[in-house]
């Protein structure tokens, strides 16, 4: 997955999927997130992939691959790594 495809997936989730932070650690990074309207699995990113035509399962294996193993860490987590890659 391209990060313009990972970016157009995240844009889609955000329309199910808020986030409060919990506390601050520092001034910068909260230490936690707490989700709203995640299931924990990734029924919503499944859906949006099956819209688009994509390969689910390879798509899905390379989300967790990046932690990504629920619709609301695909958002986080997996933002998070590639941000470190790049």
């Amino acid at each position: 997955m391209d990060r313009a495809t990972f970016d157009a997936l995240c844009a889609y989730l955000r329309q199910f999927i808020t986030f409060s932070a919990g506390q601050r650690v520092g001034r910068l990074l909260p230490q936690s997130f707490e989700s709203h309207g995640c299931d924990h699995t990734l029924s919503k990113t499944t859906e949006w992939l099956k819209s688009q035509g994509r390969n689910v399962e390879a798509d899905r294996a390379w989300l967790r691959e990046y932690g990504g193993e629920c619709d609301c860490k695909v958002i986080t987590s997996v933002m998070i790594r590639l941000d470190q890659e790049i």
